[in-house]
């Protein structure tokens, strides 16, 4: 019963963020009727239809500074959320976005959302996105793999001149 209280709190916690309920309801294992419930509660309108939003390149390339909240948005996560694992924690997930809220984008109407920062996770967690960190200068970035050294996802740090070059 406990567990139950504790996932439908986080479930309006994460709804009154405007994630998406489907994707609330998988997270959480809860029904998904019970979390468009919430929203309408909540935002006094129906749930969104259609699609999702954009995988991780298209969203990183939505501003030239998204990368960059996006890797501060992941820096919280991974400093309250789980050590290991390829599931998401729905609670550290909000802790994180609250932290990056504070402290990052303060705002009224964020750039960066929520269901930004779950792409994000989830891109990173299975693999389609990477964290690299800098010896150097000591900066986080992320990068894929397909897209190499081209547009903003680089595989070397992009704040440090390139080597022979100062």
């Amino acid at each position: 019963m406990r567990d139950l209280l504790q996932k439908l709190t986080c479930a309006a916690d994460l709804v009154r963020e405007r994630m998406r309920p489907p994707i609330v309801a998988r997270l959480l294992d809860v029904p998904q009727s019970v979390v468009a419930k919430l929203w309408r509660e909540t935002h006094c309108e129906a749930p969104p239809r259609g699609r999702f939003t954009d995988g991780p390149e298209t969203m990183l390339a939505r501003r030239s500074d998204m990368p960059r909240r996006a890797a501060a948005f992941y820096g919280f996560y991974r400093l309250v959320g789980p050590d290991e694992g390829e599931r998401i924690d729905a609670a550290a997930l909000l802790k994180a976005y609250r932290l990056y809220r504070r402290f990052i984008e303060k705002q009224e109407q964020p750039i960066f959302t929520l269901q930004d920062g779950m792409t994000i996770t989830t891109a990173i967690l299975s693999g389609l996105l990477q964290e690299k960190y800098c010896t150097r200068c000591a900066v986080r970035w992320l990068y894929t793999r397909q897209s190499g050294e081209t547009g903003r996802n680089f595989v070397s740090c992009p704040f440090c001149p390139p080597e022979g070059r100062s």
